[in-house]
């Protein structure tokens, strides 16, 4: 095993997107209350974040792969276990340990962070281990996606960067948003993988519900989520200019939908990415909220 087959199976949208809202949330907690720590302290505090996340993180989808490996198969056979680049008991060990190391770090940084890492472990254990194995099941396969990505992370992270300090309007407008945005991502992860799912009972939203219709919900939800925050920033957080900047990215979301055939992986799969540069962008753009 190797670093680019170990880096395959850490599933790099995901560790972008883990990246980007630990950056941004460490942003929103100095810039909202300017704790006492200095620049450094709060780089360590940084780093500290960073790792026991991305690791948390790499756990997650490992051990969601380990139990995937036949649908996999035929879903996704470039990845590392059914590409036989990784056999399953090195996807245990690396599993085994990004999950103690990331408890062991975030224990050491302090209450906030351990709960946040300790509660997205079990979430994403759920999610895939039997006899549980919540994946299977359309509607909590969604709410473990939603619950991690768009309240445990975000309320979690915060309390932790800003040590305690409760979250204000810019921070439950973002967490509001990527609830919602968790959403868009369970219904769209599972479109361009309806084959091996159906085949092995996976009853997802496009299984159930056909891809045309969860395409078409995906991005109504997407259009309305950046219009509504947009929206509730002017009263909520203004004169900041996020308001204007989320409302601006409504006619690329548009652009984007345009382009789908429904009947062609190549494109759902450039959906599925765009979703993800937009899930990248949006925390990047939060932190504008911050200026007035």
């Amino acid at each position: 095993m190797n670093l680019s087959t170990l880096w395959q199976f850490s599933r790099p949208h995901t560790i972008i997107g883990t990246t980007v809202s630990v950056i941004s949330l460490q942003v929103l907690a100095w810039g909202s209350y300017t704790p006492a720590a200095s620049f450094w302290g709060v780089c360590l505090n940084l780093l500290h974040t960073w790792l026991a996340c991305i690791l948390a993180n790499v756990a997650i989808v490992g051990l969601n792969q380990i139990f995937d490996v036949d649908i996999d198969q035929i879903n996704k056979p470039q990845l590392p276990l059914p590409a036989g680049l990784m056999s399953v008991s090195e996807a245990w060990l690396v599993v085994s340990v990004c999950a103690v190391v990331s408890l062991l770090i975030a224990t050491y940084a302090g209450l906030y962070l351990s709960l946040t890492v300790a509660l997205s472990l079990a979430i994403g254990a759920s999610y895939s281990l039997p006899p549980i194995r919540l994946k299977q099941y359309a509607f909590w396969s969604a709410f473990c996606i939603v619950a991690v990505r768009g309240f445990v992370v975000n309320i979690g992270l915060f309390l932790h960067c800003s040590q305690g300090q409760p979250p204000n309007n810019l921070v439950w407008l973002l967490t509001m948003f990527m609830l919602g945005f968790g959403v868009v991502i369970a219904l769209c992860k599972d479109l361009v993988d309806v084959k091996g799912d159906r085949q092995f009972g996976i009853a997802t939203f496009s299984v159930l519900w056909g891809k045309e219709l969860i395409f078409q919900r995906s991005q109504q939800l997407l259009l309305a989520l950046f219009l509504i925050a947009g929206l509730l920033a002017f009263p909520l957080i203004a004169p900041s200019p996020l308001g204007a900047v989320l409302i601006l990215c409504t006619p690329w979301i548009s652009l984007a939908s345009q382009r789908v055939d429904l009947e062609n992986l190549h494109t759902l799969n450039q959906f599925y990415r765009f979703i993800w540069l937009l899930f990248y962008l949006a925390y990047l753009l939060f932190p504008l909220g911050l200026i007035n």
